[in-house]
């Protein structure tokens, strides 16, 4: 039995990712003088290609004979005399933006990632006749005054790189806790508008709570509502 030779070839989108793994995996700066290696790796590279029939574009051939007049520029002499310029300083700029953009791109399919686990449904009309209280006012303006309020709140606060991490914490906010404030707070005061309960909160699930507190008391006739214009206003139900 033939013993059989196999290897594995890496594959590289472009000669800059190519030149750029090169260049890590040695700990090689592109002004090194070992850099004439990395330019003997790059080559063996490409001639491995040719010798598996594999294609190799003219993108790597182009950077070939960058990297070829590189290394003549550091082995060959000098002429102190004259300022040549460093045919290295292009390249280095060109490794420099390419790798921003890697980043970037790695951080952008990331996101996607995150993104396709998510869910949304676009929000449904309120239908005042299911309103679970006898109060009058628009409830359709309501629920627009307070996503005024989340947006307002959510252009202040800087996004919060906790919100990329997936894990479970425990609740920080608890609507019946938000109950017994939203109380305390209106019954201190001769009414309240609506944007002020809010004022001061940062946390969104904080703002979000306080909105399910006001809805449960409204369902429980514990506060009232009472429109003016544009603006709400709510009540303690001692002050009826």
């Amino acid at each position: 039995m033939n013993d059989q030779l196999s290897f594995h070839l890496e594959v590289f989108d472009g000669p800059l990712e190519l030149l750029l793994h090169l260049l890590k995996k040695n700990k090689v700066n592109i002004y090194d003088v070992a850099l004439t290696q990395i330019v003997d790796q790059y080559m063996e590279y490409l001639e491995t290609l040719q010798e598996m029939d594999l294609d190799v574009t003219g993108e790597f051939l182009v950077l070939a004979s960058q990297l070829l007049l590189i290394k003549s520029y550091l082995l060959l002499p000098k002429n102190e005399e004259e300022e040549e310029e460093d045919p290295r300083d292009a390249l280095a700029q060109r490794l420099k933006e390419y790798e921003k953009y890697r980043v970037a791109a790695s951080t952008l399919q990331e996101w996607q990632f995150l993104g396709a686990q998510l869910y949304t449904k676009h929000q449904d009309a309120i239908d005042p006749a299911i309103l679970p209280c006898d109060q009058q006012f628009d409830v359709q303006a309501f629920a627009q005054a307070f996503t005024e309020i989340l947006h307002r709140h959510e252009r202040k606060v800087p996004p919060n790189p906790a919100v990329f991490e997936r894990l479970i914490r425990a609740e920080r906010y608890r609507v019946q806790d938000q109950i017994h404030w939203v109380r305390r707070r209106l019954h201190k005061k001769n009414g309240t508008r609506l944007p002020d309960l809010f004022e001061g909160m940062v946390h969104r699930m904080e703002i979000i709570t306080t909105f399910l507190a006001i809805l449960e008391l409204l369902k429980a006739n514990h506060i009232r509502v009472e429109q003016k214009r544009k603006e709400f206003w709510l009540f303690g139900q001692e002050e009826a």
